[in-house]
């Protein structure tokens, strides 16, 4: 019925074929990384008994992710863990993985060692019945299935004698009513028994994971507020002055004019925040380094781009200095036409007043000179906030994407409190 494994979609009849579309076959490992939804396909046999289904899921070592996934649904949804191994493979560490998982669960198991050579038959169960006892499953019950010429190319169908044990163990658990319900009630106490380890281990694996993420976070926030500090602190060293931006100023306004100025200006200024990003960046790489969590795809697989990055900058500088010349225009307004100062020779000292730090001095004499003490004072404030403003949101905007690569991880911390709530209504119940 649909209350069993009921995420996965019925195909009640024996065909390969549902609405026109191919289904998948359950009873294959395909490793060819095949993405189909999987769904069940149903089909009834008149040699098994009623109350008896078997089903076979894909191998637990497969190299499909969604293979190994689907077989772990399907073998935890199962009231008896039927494992099957080869003679080749028995001492293999995935088989014993699903074992101890079937130890720790409790579930009802059986074992059965297929393909065994019949020379070697004695040798290889006596061999594989050890390594039971020794993992503490010794009481599991074992069936041998000998390695004949109808299996040997794997289209034949084996004589009814050579799984005889095997059949007659699991009609009697579905015919006998005390059996049957020792089988299912095992696999399904031990189940939830098995919950008491399982959730405060997974919620503390979720306490770490957000933690994690938290120190991934903290690290980003770390590294730009850093470098935001000593970009405001290169600013009032008036470090923007200086190269072609101080020659231009030396020769102003007899050789240069204040647009030239002031493009000179803007140019260091990016230069300034893309040094402060880039170098952000590479703080937060380096303290990542040591945190394993930082190699989760979503992180390690979008590096931040710094060609866009400046230009997202360049962008930002230049609004800024669009409202920097309309503040001046506003301010040339209220004065005379024909004693008026040209607006671009205001922009440029304007800038380079708040650009140039303890060496813009001069200009501020200059500018107060042009456009009046109160004027001077005007401008400064208003396009020294607007630059804080423009500054303040263009940083943390790059911030903001670095930390949005550890936001889409969808990490939080609630899922923990909700394991543990979960696990005290289960408690509670029984």
């Amino acid at each position: 019925t649909g209350r069993v494994l009921p995420g996965l979609a019925r195909i009640p009849h024996p065909t390969r074929h549902h609405g026109g579309r191919p289904g998948p076959d359950l009873d294959e490992d395909d490793d060819t990384g095949r993405t189909d939804t999987p769904v069940l396909r149903v089909e009834t046999a008149p040699t098994l008994p009623r109350g008896l289904a078997l089903l076979d899921a894909p191998d637990i070592d497969s190299l499909v992710t969604g293979n190994r996934l689907l077989a772990a649904e399907l073998i935890t949804a199962a009231d008896i863990w039927v494992m099957v191994t080869t003679a080749a493979r028995y001492a293999d560490a995935v088989p014993w993985h699903l074992l101890r998982t079937a130890k720790e669960h409790d579930a009802t198991l059986v074992s059965v060692l297929d393909r065994v050579p019949h020379q070697l038959v004695a040798e290889v169960s006596r061999h594989y019945a050890a390594l039971l006892t020794k993992a503490g499953l010794g009481h599991v019950p074992r069936f041998t299935v000998p390695e004949l010429p109808e299996s040997a190319g794997g289209g034949g169908l084996l004589p009814a004698t050579a799984v005889a044990p095997l059949r007659a163990w699991l009609i009697h658990r579905a015919e006998d009513p005390d059996a049957r319900r020792h089988a299912v009630s095992r696999t399904a106490e031990g189940a939830l028994d098995s919950l008491r380890a399982r959730m405060p281990e997974l919620a503390s694996a979720v306490a770490a994971q957000y933690a994690a993420s938290l120190r991934l976070a903290g690290a980003v926030e770390d590294a730009y507020a850093g470098q935001y500090d000593r970009l405001r602190a290169r600013l009032d060293d008036g470090e923007v002055l200086t190269g072609d931006a101080v020659n231009r100023w030396r020769s102003f306004p007899l050789d240069c004019t204040g647009t030239e100025l002031l493009d000179s200006l803007v140019d260091g200024l990016v230069s300034l925040v893309l040094c402060a990003v880039t170098a952000a960046d590479a703080a937060v790489d380096e303290a990542w380094r040591t945190e394993p969590a930082a190699r989760a795809e979503p992180l390690a697989a979008t590096p931040p781009d710094h060609a866009a990055a400046e230009h997202r900058l360049g962008m930002a500088v230049r609004r800024w200095r669009r409202v920097m010349d309309e503040y001046v225009e506003d301010e040339l307004r209220g004065h005379e036409r024909a004693t008026a100062p040209e607006p671009e020779t205001v922009a440029g000292l304007l800038g380079t007043v708040l650009l140039g730090g303890r060496r813009g001095r001069a200009a501020g004499e200059e500018l107060a000179g042009r456009v009046g003490a109160q004027g001077a004072t005007r401008l400064r404030d208003r396009a020294g906030r607007l630059l804080d403003e423009y500054l303040d949101r263009a940083v943390h905007a790059e911030r903001d994407r670095r930390l949005a690569a550890v936001e889409n991880l969808g990490v939080h911390p609630e899922p923990q409190a909700e394991l543990i709530a979960a696990l005290s209504v289960l408690q509670k119940e029984r």
